[in-house]
C-alpha cells in the first residue's frame, strides 16, 4: 500500500506562503512564474518572441513566393537557349546582337528573346550571387515600382549557381520587387548568352535599337537614371 496522505506531502505545501494567492472561494493557487528568476523569465519570453518572429517570417516568405513560377531544371534551361548569329565584339558598342532565345523565369511556359526583330530592348546582365548585381536590383526597386509597364527591359540571369547566395533567382527577384511584366531570360549552365553579349563582369547593360544594334552600354551598378538613359538610347532611332 502507498503512504497515507499527509498535508505536508501536498504539492502546494512546499510553496512559500508569500507566493500563494487566495481566491474568493478560499482556495489557494500558485503562480509558477514567481519561482523563475527575473532574468531567466526575460530570456524565456525573448525566446518565445524570436521563435514567433521566425515562424511569421517563414509564412510571409512562403506566401510571397506562391506566385513565383517554379525554378526550371538546368537541363530545361540549357535546352531552351538558342543563339543564331555571331556574338557581339569585345567592346559591344555598335555591334549587331545575335538572335537569342531562352526560358523566361517569370513565365516558364514560353520563350523570350533578344534580337531577331524583338524591337528596342534594354538588357540588364546580372548574377544572383554578385553583390553589385544585388545592389543594382535594390537601387532600382523604387524606380521599377513606377516604371511604365511597357518599358523595353529584359534581365539576363547568368552564372547561375544553386550553391551561392540569392538562389533561386526567381525568389530573390520577387522579394526585391522585380516587376512580373519584365522578362528574366535564364542563361545556360555554360553561360552562352553572357558570352554572346560580350559580357565581362556583373552587372552590365546594353541598349539595343529596333535594328538590333547596340547603341549604348553600361558597366557597374545602376540606378533609375541609368535605365532611363538606356531606354532613351534604345528607342531614339525608332522614334526618329
Amino acid at each position: 500500500m502507498g503512504k497515507p496522505f499527509s498535508p505536508q506531502h501536498h504539492w502546494w505545501s512546499r510553496i512559500p506562503p508569500e507566493q500563494r494567492r487566495p481566491l474568493l472561494s478560499g482556495r489557494l493557487i500558485w503562480n509558477p512564474f514567481e519561482f523563475i528568476h527575473p532574468f531567466k523569465l526575460t530570456a524565456i519570453w525573448g525566446a518565445v518572441v524570436i521563435v514567433g518572429a521566425m515562424v511569421l517570417t517563414a509564412v510571409v516568405v512562403q506566401g510571397g513566393s506562391d506566385s513565383v513560377a517554379p525554378m526550371p531544371s538546368e537541363d530545361a534551361i540549357d535546352a531552351a537557349v538558342v543563339i543564331k548569329g555571331k556574338p557581339l565584339p569585345a567592346n559591344a558598342m555598335g555591334g549587331l546582337v545575335p538572335e537569342i532565345r531562352g526560358l523566361d523565369l517569370q513565365d516558364t511556359s514560353h520563350a523570350v528573346g533578344i534580337g531577331g526583330g524583338s524591337g528596342p530592348t534594354v538588357v540588364l546582365g546580372l548574377a544572383h550571387w554578385d553583390p553589385h548585381s544585388q545592389a543594382t536590383i535594390s537601387n532600382l526597386r523604387a524606380w521599377l515600382a513606377d516604371a511604365p509597364k511597357d518599358a523595353p527591359i529584359l534581365l539576363v540571369s547568368s552564372a547561375n549557381d544553386p550553391e551561392r547566395p540569392g538562389w533561386p533567382p526567381s525568389i530573390w527577384l520577387a522579394q526585391e520587387g522585380w516587376p512580373q511584366v519584365f522578362p528574366v531570360l535564364m542563361d545556360s549552365s555554360d553561360n552562352r548568352i553572357f558570352a554572346a553579349l560580350a559580357g565581362k563582369a556583373f552587372p552590365f547593360a546594353l541598349a539595343i535599337d529596333a535594328k538590333g544594334k547596340v547603341v549604348d552600354v553600361h558597366s557597374g551598378e545602376m540606378e533609375g537614371a541609368d535605365i532611363e538613359r538606356l531606354i532613351a538610347s534604345s528607342t531614339k532611332s525608332a522614334a526618329g
